[in-house]
């Protein structure tokens, strides 16, 4: 991702994503990578420990949803499903391919 992409999917400043980056790179959470296609640009990438840091967050994330999820009915579990999926649909992801970071695929073929 490119910051001006992130800036753009946040609503942030490119001014105000690149001082937050500055900072991540900074505790070694991002880097900064050379775009093959732009030398104008740059890419935005997880180091190690971003990703360790991405999987505590979203572990916790998806354990609490599990845990909610317990307290569904499956006609709700099956109506939240597809309200998701309908979301996720208008903002443009490819769900034949599920969405990157999701259980969608695996669930699916479950």
């Amino acid at each position: 991702m490119t910051p001006k992409m992130l800036a753009g999917s946040t609503d942030l400043s490119t001014g105000a994503v690149t001082a937050i980056c500055d900072r991540l790179v900074a505790r070694d959470v991002v880097r900064r990578a050379a775009n093959p296609d732009d030398r104008r640009s740059l890419f935005l990438e997880l180091t190690g420990t971003g990703e360790t840091l991405m999987e505590s967050i979203y572990g916790d994330f998806r354990a609490r949803i599990g845990e909610a999820e317990k307290e569904m009915s499956c006609a709700e579990q099956e109506l939240l499903e597809a309200q998701l999926l309908s979301i996720a649909a208008a903002l443009g992801y490819d769900l034949e391919e599920g969405l990157a970071g999701t259980q969608i695929s695996a669930a699916k073929s479950a």
